[in-house]
Order: structure tokens, then C-alpha cells, then sequence
């Protein structure tokens, strides 16, 4: 859960906060399966 808020700081400098968590609540196994793979 850690890496998904910081994947919204990141992404809150360009996209809405609302907008970043809702990416990241369709998209929660896509992120999973890029922090793995990084």
C-alpha cells in the first residue's frame, strides 16, 4: 500500500489526485506487477 502513495505524489504533479487514485484502484494489479518487475 506503501508504493501505491507514492505512486500518486508522482503522478499528482501532472494528474488530479481524485483522477490518480481512481487509476490506481482499475489499475491496482497492473502497479503491483510493475513494482515487481522494477
Amino acid at each position: 500500500m506503501h508504493f501505491h502513495v507514492l505512486f500518486v505524489a508522482i503522478s499528482g504533479s501532472r494528474v488530479d489526485h481524485h483522477t490518480a487514485r481512481q487509476r490506481i484502484l482499475n489499475d491496482n494489479a497492473f502497479l503491483d506487477f510493475s513494482l515487481f518487475s522494477a
